[in-house]
């Protein structure tokens, strides 16, 4: 499956769907901690939106799992959890999302695309 680049703006919104709890944690694939832990719940109804908005954009499951924890984990590098609660109450608000957001997503995709053959 070649990557489309559509998917961008797509898993950049899934911050709206933050705060619903949806469970279980979920544990993260890459074991380096983040710079600023989230409550796992949170990090894990991140990464479970942004996974099902990836999969309404027939993006692959496994780049999908592996684009969202790495959002989820540069996010947490850049901002403490109370900065980004802010900023998805914003974004709630219809605010935009601030640009990082687009570039995180953008330098995730970039390392986690399948190499070409």
């Amino acid at each position: 499956m070649t990557f489309m680049p559509r998917p961008i703006p797509t898993i950049a919104i899934c911050l709206l769907g933050l705060l619903i709890p949806q469970g279980r944690a979920f544990g993260l694939l890459n074991k380096q901690q983040p710079t600023n832990q989230y409550p796992n719940d949170i990090v894990s109804s991140f990464v479970n939106s942004c996974i099902s908005l990836a999969a309404e954009d027939d993006v692959d499951p496994q780049f999908a799992q592996n684009i969202c924890t790495c959002y989820v984990q540069e996010i947490q590098n850049q901002y403490t959890y109370q900065e980004f609660d802010a900023i998805n109450r914003e974004v709630a608000q219809g605010q935009p999302l601030p640009p990082v957001f687009e570039e995180l997503v953008k330098n995730c995709i970039n390392r986690n695309r399948p190499s070409q053959e």
